[in-house]
């Protein structure tokens, strides 16, 4: 298994654009320094990944999140990788997700300009929780970005796209749960 990094905010921060820091344009053999446009401010992001159980292809998910995630924010200059709030708790309603409430109040401080997600289904657990979710970082100025649907809040001009995707996705989650449950059913009769 790599090994992967876990940051947390603002003391061990990683500042991605400090990777990329300088241009190397490549002229006739010769490599020229361009110094990198420090006209826009720095965003502060944070990653928010989800997983249901702790088993080892959920935790292959989890790694695979932070790692596609860590890569995107990497590709852009001006955001800063402030912290990954990592939770590991099922769809049920009545489990806690520290690192998501940890986040919102983080984000409600103003320590946050972005908020990256791998989809809207990591983000709740339903649609009313995933609104929820988006208007509170939207009233806090933050910006929310589903890598996998290509949705970003700040183009995304109502939540219908958004409401009307997670909708479809909680439905397919209850039929899935459904399915399981008659096949456990199914098992226990014979």
């Amino acid at each position: 298994m790599k090994s992967w990094y876990f940051y947390s905010r603002i003391d061990k921060s990683i500042e991605i654009g400090s990777i990329i820091q300088k241009c190397l344009l490549v002229i006739y053999g010769k490599v020229r320094v361009i110094a990198a446009n420090t006209n826009e401010p720095m965003k502060h992001v944070v990653i928010y990944a989800r997983v249901s159980s702790n088993t080892m292809d959920q935790l292959e998910s989890l790694k695979a999140q932070v790692s596609g995630l860590t890569k995107f924010i990497s590709g852009h200059n001006n955001w800063k990788l402030v912290d990954i709030h990592i939770d590991i708790a099922s769809a049920k309603k009545d489990s806690s997700r520290p690192a998501f409430h940890q986040m919102i109040e983080e984000c409600k401080a103003g320590l946050t300009d972005i908020v990256v997600v791998k989809s809207i289904s990591r983000l709740g657990r339903d649609t009313v929780e995933v609104l929820d979710a988006i208007n509170i970082l939207r009233e806090s100025q933050v910006r929310i970005i589903f890598k996998q649907e290509e949705l970003d809040t700040l183009t995304v001009g109502s939540s219908l796209l958004i409401s009307t995707i997670e909708a479809c996705t909680q439905a397919e989650n209850e039929t899935r749960s459904a399915n399981i449950k008659w096949g456990i059913k199914q098992k226990v009769q014979k």
